[in-house]
């Protein structure tokens, strides 16, 4: 008899190692990597190649979805026209600063953030640009913002 309950306290206390493993999560995070910033970038850079030369709704394939359900694409369109008149021609982007968050392992994710310092035919401006890695693996884009003193002229 003392057997089967040693047995049972043993069986026991291994059912309770296995639920707590079972709901563990094991990530590790990576700030600010070299590596991250490039993968990224390659997203950034296509944008301001496609914006340099007026293809905006090519950029719309960079944008998240979540973009969207916040954006409309008329209403992006304006804002890539608007920013061109008061502005002026892209002349040149050079990123200012970024961040980057990676999460591997159980419950995966990253963002990037990006601030660009712009040369425009007329002004300059700092944009913004944070992206998301999605499920499939690819970075999109999940906010723009242009900030510029040539937008109140």
């Amino acid at each position: 008899m003392r057997t089967f309950k040693f047995f049972k306290s043993i069986c026991l206390a291994i059912l309770a190692c296995l639920i707590t493993l079972s709901g563990c999560k094991f990530n590790s995070t990576y700030i600010n990597r070299e590596d991250d910033k490039q993968a990224a970038e390659k997203v950034t850079n296509k944008f301001f190649e496609l914006i340099k030369a007026k293809k905006y709704n090519d950029t719309f394939k960079l944008y998240s979805d979540k973009f969207w359900t916040v954006t409309p694409k008329s209403k992006m369109l304006e804002i890539y026209t608007m920013s061109e008149k008061k502005l002026g021609e892209l002349n040149s982007a050079t990123v200012d600063n970024w961040e980057t968050r990676r999460v591997e392992g159980s419950d995966p994710s990253a963002e990037y953030v990006f601030a660009y310092k712009t040369k425009h035919s007329k002004y300059q401006a700092v944009e913004s640009i944070r992206l998301m890695r999605e499920k499939d693996g690819s970075i999109k884009i999940v906010a723009y913002n242009v900030n510029s003193e040539g937008l109140f002229k």
